[in-house]
């Protein structure tokens, strides 16, 4: 890619790195905070409430702002279309939410889930209302402002979760906790957005928008369904402590590793359409996405399954423990999660969303079929067992188009990721090494973060790992470049 593009990618990365970290680790406090006050199914019954949302929340922005992002020339008509149907959109959902959730809650068995539903529901008129702002924010690559609205948004309703459940409102902490939390985030990004929606409006505008859109929003709706399905079946074969074990085992993969993913997706989709017309710039850039991401996620999926028991005890406490088979299937299966979303952005930056949407329909049947099977051998682990291996089949699918498009099939992918991956296991095994020393286990953690931390930054300075002294490089450009900046205004 060319420099320009790539300094703006790569200071778009630190921003959004920073916003899903802070909000990730701010959240992540208050979650510790939260389970050790609240019991497991309190957890399961929130999961519950969601199911219903998460299956509507796809249909606010119809997949239009992927349009948004990749659509060469945009204007205000575009987004002001965009903007007035998403409102209509979300308030009409919302109606919906809020007639079905005592079917919902009859489903379940549990009447107190109407209320908890039509309260979380709410979100739904926030996601109207914010998404036109981070269509706006993502194509002109303004990742900052991401970073302010979403750290006043996480710090507030971190304090007022941690007051509600002190308090003893149960699951109305999480609750509330949820929707002051996006209620702020949207307010902040609307404050320190410049865009307005305009008095104006063109059906063409939106008919081009949903004429794009719909295939990406057929896709997010049976991503939904097919991942929120696995909830409903534990909450309603099993129980809702099953379901908050399964739940609480995600916490600590999707925390460290989901911000990163966030991060890097979010620049290179509007990265990638700026070169779409270049295959061997689209391919470039590709495969050093791949190859920067397994570096950095690796290490942090595969140390955390070293080090996964006494940090659970410490920090969620014994009771949770039951949750630790669901972590280390989740931290195998997030560690090439990064792989599909970069090699599906491809297909969004270069406009084929018809192809995205055929790819995905193989890929849904693949996801059902392996659940099926795994959820009758292996009961709720095999539910768990059934997202890795759809995850790893997902792979296949996608680098089957990316070899006959760039050149860039699944073992030259394989090739690339090797090395880091290899590297971070070796890394994982010292780490775990430490467990048997019987020491406490906050001890055993701390030494564990700090000898694969040295370990793994160590080796790749040794080795002069490409992917290392790439992101070595990026630091360093960024920091001149401010220095410069500083000079410039003396």
């Amino acid at each position: 890619m060319g420099n320009a593009i790539r300094e703006k990618a790569a200071a778009g990365i630190v921003w959004q790195l920073l916003e899903r970290f802070g909000a990730k680790g701010v959240s992540l406090v208050v979650t510790i905070v939260l389970a050790r006050l609240l019991d497991p199914e309190v957890y399961g019954l929130v999961a519950m409430a969601t199911v219903l949302t998460s299956f509507l929340e796809p249909l606010i922005d119809s997949g239009m702002n992927k349009r948004l992002i990749q659509k060469k020339n945009v204007d205000d008509v575009d987004f002001s279309s965009f903007f007035y149907f998403n409102i209509l959109m979300s308030i009409s959902i919302y109606l919906v939410v809020f007639i079905c959730a005592p079917f919902v809650a009859g489903f379940y068995n549990n009447q107190d889930l109407t209320a908890v539903i039509r309260v979380i529901g709410l979100n739904v008129l926030v996601f109207g209302v914010k998404a036109v702002q981070k269509a706006y924010v993502s194509r002109n690559m303004l990742f900052r402002l991401f970073f302010y609205a979403t750290s006043i948004g996480t710090v507030l309703s971190a304090c007022a979760g941690i007051i509600l459940a002190y308090k003893g409102y149960g699951v109305w902490a999480l609750v509330l906790q949820n929707l002051i939390n996006n209620s702020v985030d949207t307010v902040v990004l609307w404050i320190v957005v410049r865009w307005r929606p305009k008095a104006v409006f063109s059906f063409n505008k939106l008919k081009d928008l949903l004429s794009f859109g719909w295939k990406f929003l057929v896709i997010s709706l049976t991503n939904t369904i097919v991942d929120k399905i696995r909830a409903l079946i534990i909450g309603k074969v099993y129980s809702a402590k099953d379901l908050g074990y399964y739940d609480k085992g995600n916490l600590f993969p999707d925390t460290l590793t989901s911000s990163i993913e966030a991060a890097i997706n979010a620049v290179i989709l509007p990265s990638l359409s700026k070169t779409q017309d270049n295959k061997s710039s689209l391919k470039q850039m590709l495969r050093r996405s791949i190859r920067i991401s397994m570096y950095v996620l690796s290490p942090i999926n595969f140390g955390l399954m070293a080090c996964a028991e006494p940090l659970v005890s410490i920090i969620l406490t014994d009771k949770w423990l039951p949750c630790l088979p669901f972590m280390y299937i989740f931290c195998i299966r997030n560690n090439f999660t990064a792989i599909n979303v970069l090699n599906q952005n491809v297909y969004t930056a270069t406009g084929r969303s018809g192809l995205y949407l055929k790819i995905d329909m193989i890929k849904k049947v693949i996801n059902i079929t392996l659940l099926i099977i795994c959820m009758y051998f292996g009961g709720i682990i095999g539910i768990a067992i059934s997202i890795l291996l759809s995850t790893l089949a997902y792979i296949i699918v996608n680098t089957i188009q990316i070899k006959k498009d760039l050149d860039y099939g699944l073992f030259q992918q394989l090739k690339d990721i090797v090395q880091s991956s290899s590297l971070a296991v070796i890394m994982a095994v010292v780490v775990f090494v430490f467990r048997f020393l019987n020491l406490s286990n906050w001890l055993t953690v701390t030494i564990q973060i700090i000898v694969g931390f040295t370990f793994y930054v160590s080796v790749s300075a040794f080795l002069k790992i490409d992917e290392f002294e790439y992101i070595v490089d990026i630091f360093k450009s960024l920091f001149l470049s401010k220095k410069l900046i500083q000079r410039k205004r003396k």
